[in-house]
């Protein structure tokens, strides 16, 4: 997922000004290229995890999915952990960094 700074997140990540189709399509292809995974997290994720439009879909689709998710709180205005478990998906959030 995005990064705040200038890091680069590699081919594939999910942006914060993807509109809600392209996320989609990009989280299911990365899920797609391997199997037996519960969940996700937002590793290198604190920008987009500030979008809640960009984090709805993305959200959306690991419910549909039935995985946990895990954020990662890279960064304080975090609302992708909130807005998991308003949409009822299992998971945590770390507390430290």
């Amino acid at each position: 997922m995005q990064p705040s700074g200038g890091a680069d997140p590699g081919p594939g990540s999910l942006a914060g000004d993807m509109k809600s189709e392209e996320l989609f399509r990009a989280l299911s292809r990365n899920l797609g290229k391997f199997d037996g995974y519960v969940g996700v997290n937002n590793h290198m994720g604190s920008r987009i995890t500030q979008h809640r439009d960009a984090m709805q879909p993305v959200l959306e689709s690991v419910r549909e999915r039935g995985l946990l998710f895990v954020d990662s709180r890279t960064i304080g205005g975090t609302v992708a952990g909130g807005l998991a478990d308003r949409l009822g998906i299992p998971g945590t959030a770390r507390d430290v960094f």
